[in-house]
């Protein structure tokens, strides 16, 4: 058995100032049902350099969002999901904060919900699994061609 590992250099996300002249890392909102994802995205973000916020459903997300939306740099949204699932959950948050950038991921191919998705503006997709690089440049190329004045 041969094992591979894989390095990727940090991304140094933006700091921007605030309202109270204080430097502010990037926030990104990741949602998803799964525990074990949450905590591994969220440290694979922190290793980029962003500050994680996470929600286990679409209301929780709702409520993040509500609250903190203005803060935000980016949403990652698991498709699949119960109760509330991706397609529901970007509708919800969308309303929200409309110019919100949302990164879109799933493990059951890109289906139709997917590809009405990504026919609005600041989307992208990646399907599962994906490599830290891919998530990396995704990332990138989100933050790059939707930039958001936050609010932290």
């Amino acid at each position: 058995m041969v094992t591979r590992q894989l390095w990727v250099a940090p991304i140094r996300a933006k700091c921007h100032d605030n309202l109270m002249g204080k430097t502010v890392r990037q926030r990104i909102l990741v949602v998803d049902d799964d525990e074990l994802t949450l905590v591994v995205l969220g440290l694979v973000l922190k290793h980029f350099g962003f500050e994680v916020l996470k929600a286990g459903s679409g209301s929780v997300a709702e409520a993040v969002v509500a609250a903190d939306g203005a803060s935000l740099a980016l949403v990652i949204l698991d498709m699949k999901m119960p109760v509330m699932d991706g397609e529901q959950t970007f509708a919800v948050l969308r309303k929200l904060q409309p110019d919100l950038p949302f990164l879109l991921y799933s493990g059951h191919g890109s289906g139709e919900a997917v590809a009405r998705l990504l026919q609005s503006s600041c989307c992208a997709f990646l399907p599962k699994t994906f490599s830290m690089e891919e998530l990396q440049r995704a990332i990138l190329d989100l933050l790059e061609q939707h930039p958001r004045k936050t609010h932290g």
